[in-house]
């Protein structure tokens, strides 16, 4: 990681932009990528209709590997793989099994990036819920 990597900043979320199929979408919320060792840490903020406030954050490397999540509840492992220039993918296992699937993919001018998470739907299929962000801080 240098602190010249396109995904490194403070991401504000365009809310109108958004669009979910499962769960709300929130109408507030950053994105923040942070150097952390070989790789990254990522938090997200995000508030939602009824004004609740809430933080996830997790460290990986974006070396393809898994590595444990702090939380337990939502994952066992992480893993991260920089696919090119303008896009990051992450998977979330549970039990050995993907249970979300995030690819953050930067615009040509690195001022929007946009946040594709999918993964299995308890009652079969899948979802997939898209997030825009605009760069506020580098």
């Amino acid at each position: 990681m240098t602190e010249h990597d396109p995904f490194l900043g403070i991401w504000q979320l365009i809310p109108e932009k958004s669009v979910y199929e499962k769960g709300n979408p929130p109408n507030d919320g950053t994105y923040t990528i942070e150097v952390h060792g070989d790789g990254y840490l990522v938090t997200m903020q995000w508030k939602t209709y009824d004004g609740t406030w809430n933080e996830m954050s997790y460290t990986s490397i974006p070396d393809g590997q898994d590595y444990p999540y702090g939380d337990p509840n939502v994952a066992d492992t992480i893993s991260m793989t920089r696919i090119d220039y303008h896009t990051l993918d992450s998977d979330a296992k549970k039990g050995g099994h993907v249970t979300a699937h995030g690819r953050r993919i930067l615009s040509d001018d690195l001022r929007k990036m946009t946040v594709i998470q999918s993964g299995p739907l308890s009652e079969g299929g899948t979802f997939k819920n898209l997030s825009v962000y605009r760069r506020t801080q580098m």
